[in-house]
């Protein structure tokens, strides 16, 4: 009899035991199928391939549409300039050697009637094309960047009268160069952009080419004088907005306030000088080895000089986010 009793004890627990079990394994399954840790986050898909060798951990990515995350990143902008307008003069006199042989002037002093009127031409700063190509790195709140800088700007072009007969001129610089700058992002909540502003500081190579033609009898000959490798200091003050606009890219607009001071470039040749000048009857283009010409130890060197450019620059850009 008590054998009977304990075996009706028996299984009554052995019915539950049955029945927590089924229960548990349901909500196991549950559990398993489901395809996101948490409703409201949106995630990719599992990161672990399925295997029998170990369970599903549902381990996943989150995808952040409105991260203004750390990390590296590469960005290209462009934009315009305004700047104010700048001489350009002659670092060396090239015109005369004082205390030179007759001999050794006639190499240094062989200037060019276009050479000399360079000075005379206004350059037309305020109309510049910017670009840039950077890397930069965000900690948190503060990026630093470096840049590959190009900025490109026409000279004014114009005609005069040089030796009695009359040309057509015009010009371009360009410079490169690369810029550090330090960035500090500002966080305000409820608010989807996020400012910032920022200081810089770098280098410029200028490269300035000029044009010359002259036309007579239906016939125009052109020739070109080239000046390089002018380095000049820049330092920048930025302030814009970053705006997310898609997952990892950044649309970045903003200011910058640009001091470019002067540097000095030196004379690298010209091009059809002999034809120009053969073609006019006067020497229009310097065509000899004067810029090469060293007499007791003082180079005559033809150079041109760069005032200083104050510009203020409007850009726009796309960040990456690796």
């Amino acid at each position: 009899m008590l054998i009977s009793k304990n075996k009706a004890k028996f299984k009554s627990v052995g019915v539950c035991l049955a029945v927590l079990t089924i229960l548990s394994s349901a909500q196991a399954s549950d559990m398993t199928s489901e395809t996101s840790i948490f409703p409201e986050t949106q995630y990719e898909a599992s990161l672990l391939k399925e295997s029998s060798l170990y369970p599903s951990v549902n381990l996943r990515k989150e995808i952040r549409l409105g991260c203004y995350c750390s990390g590296a990143y590469f960005s290209v902008n462009g934009g315009y300039a305004w700047a104010d307008e700048g001489q350009l003069t002659k670092g060396v006199p090239i015109v005369a050697a004082t205390g030179e042989s007759a001999a050794s002037q006639a190499a240094i002093a062989n200037s060019g009637l276009f050479n000399e009127y360079i000075p005379q031409i206004t350059t037309s700063s305020g109309q510049q094309i910017i670009g840039a190509a950077v890397a930069g790195y965000k900690f948190d709140n503060l990026r630093v960047e470096v840049a590959g800088e190009y900025r490109r700007h026409n000279i004014s072009t114009g005609a005069t009268v040089l030796g009695g007969v009359s040309v057509n001129y015009s010009g371009q610089n360009q410079q490169y160069g690369a810029l550090i700058s330090a960035f500090y992002d500002v966080d305000i909540p409820g608010i989807p952009v996020q400012p910032y502003v920022g200081l810089g500081a770098g280098l410029l190579l200028s490269n300035t080419q000029f044009g010359i033609d002259y036309t007579a009898g239906g016939t125009t000959t052109s020739a070109g004088i080239n000046f390089s490798n002018g380095m000049s200091f820049v330092g920048a003050a930025m302030a814009g907005v970053a705006i997310n606009i898609a997952d990892n890219f950044t649309l970045d607009l903003g200011y910058r306030f640009t001091n470019i001071l002067g540097g000095r470039a030196t004379y690298e040749g010209q091009t059809n000088g002999a034809a120009i000048n053969a073609a006019s009857g006067v020497n229009l283009v310097n065509i000899s080895g004067m810029e090469s010409a060293t007499r007791d130890g003082v180079d005559y060197q033809e150079t041109l000089d760069y005032a200083d450019v104050i510009a203020h620059e409007v850009r726009a850009g796309i960040r990456y986010r690796f």
